[in-house]
């Protein structure tokens, strides 16, 4: 198997997410408000060793070529976590390809979910020649909509995933291009 490529930004580094990161991602998800968006099985009844074991599984499937999770660390601060970014089939089911991300609070509110998620947008249109890429969103989290809107993503309606009705957003290839969302900045490391 050919491990995921890295990517830098002018900011960040992506990583692919290793075995070694459950920790820092089970610390974060301990945040009952990192949690509030999410299923309310994982948001209200959090079981710490369920979980670990869930990323561990998740961390070392394979989803496609140069699909994945990434680990987000910022330049200035190398081996500090933050959050992770996922490119993958949506529901681990697909057929679409989804994009997700999730931060830890101490990293909201900096631009980083948008400038990595344009990074693997990037990856995902020109390396691995998707088509279209969704974002499956709940309706009241503000937050990733607006990093979804950054990213040009339109909202294309609902959508059923993971158990739940979410709204769901939608990139073509063409109009990320066509807004000059690639990002010179974006440089895979090898």
């Amino acid at each position: 198997m050919r491990e995921l490529p890295s990517f830098a930004t002018s900011r960040l580094v992506l990583r692919p997410r290793r075995p070694s990161d459950v920790e820092d991602c089970l610390k974060m998800d301990s945040d009952r408000e990192v949690r509030r968006h999410l299923h309310p099985n994982f948001r209200d009844a959090f079981d710490p060793e369920e979980h670990r074991r869930l990323l561990l599984d998740r961390t070392r499937t394979i989803f496609g070529p140069g699909l994945g999770y990434w680990v987000i660390e910022k330049k200035s601060e190398p081996r500090v976590f933050c959050g992770w970014i996922e490119l993958i089939p949506l529901a681990e089911e697909g057929p679409e390809i989804e994009i997700g991300w999730r931060l830890p609070r101490s990293c909201w509110g900096q631009g980083l979910a948008t400038e990595a998620a344009r990074s693997i947008l990037n990856h995902g249109f020109v390396c691995l020649r998707l088509k279209q890429i969704v974002a499956v969103i709940d309706p009241d989290n503000r937050r990733s909509k607006a990093v979804a809107n950054r990213l040009g993503f339109r909202a294309a309606g609902r959508k059923r995933a993971y158990g739940l009705d979410l709204d769901l957003y939608v990139l073509a290839v063409g109009e990320f291009t066509k807004k000059g969302l690639v990002s010179r900045h974006d440089n895979p490391r090898r």
